[in-house]
């Protein structure tokens, strides 16, 4: 005859039995639920940095490009038109050949976006100028400051007398009223060669 243990007993084992045992579900979960969480984290503080951060520089872009077309609306306005001409330290240079230059290349660019550069080496080419100084004198002019060759001697050469610099530069044809020095140069080299000019100082 088997005896029947007390039900308040079985049900008390039962108990301590859930107790004891380890509730993994729950356990295996909660790795699973941070990490979503940390996910989201990461995420939201990217978002807050980055989308003002590119709003920004959209804003900075647009500002850049109406600034650009602003500058080339007012540059290119009759505003800067080159309207007065200066040039100084001329002697025997022509003041019509030099203003010819300045007008031919600021005609289209206005005095704002002249190529001084340009006009410095177009003046530097006319025969009796050794150097020149190009400036804007704003809104609508420009200034060309010349240095002049000076003619030292005289060379005869196969087409006449001509005045030379101290470089060796032919400058022009002696006229015939012009003051000559008590001495003429012979055996001029006339080719545009290094040697030649070597030779002639």
């Amino acid at each position: 005859m088997s005896v029947e243990p007390p039900r308040h007993r079985v049900a008390s084992e039962i108990m301590a039995i859930q107790k004891t045992t380890p509730r993994r579900t729950n356990a295996a979960k909660r790795p699973r639920k941070r990490a979503a969480v940390n996910r989201r984290k990461t995420y939201g503080k990217f978002a807050n940095f980055f989308v003002p951060l590119f709003f920004v520089f959209g804003i900075l872009v647009c500002l850049g490009v109406l600034a650009l077309m602003g500058y080339r609306t007012v540059t290119a306005s009759t505003f800067f038109d080159v309207k007065t001409i200066d040039v100084r330290g001329l002697n025997r240079a022509s003041k019509d050949d030099i203003e010819k230059i300045v007008s031919r290349q600021t005609e289209k660019s206005g005095v704002w976006n002249a190529d001084l550069n340009v006009i410095k080496t177009d003046v530097e080419r006319l025969t009796f100028v050794k150097s020149a100084v190009v400036s804007r004198v704003l809104p609508d002019g420009l200034r060309v400051s010349v240095r002049e060759r000076v003619p030292r001697v005289i060379a005869r050469i196969n087409a006449g007398d001509f005045w030379a610099d101290e470089e060796s530069v032919i400058l022009g044809a002696v006229g015939k009223d012009e003051a000559r020095p008590p001495f003429v140069l012979r055996g001029w080299d006339e080719s545009k060669t290094e040697k030649a000019a070597k030779d002639n100082q």
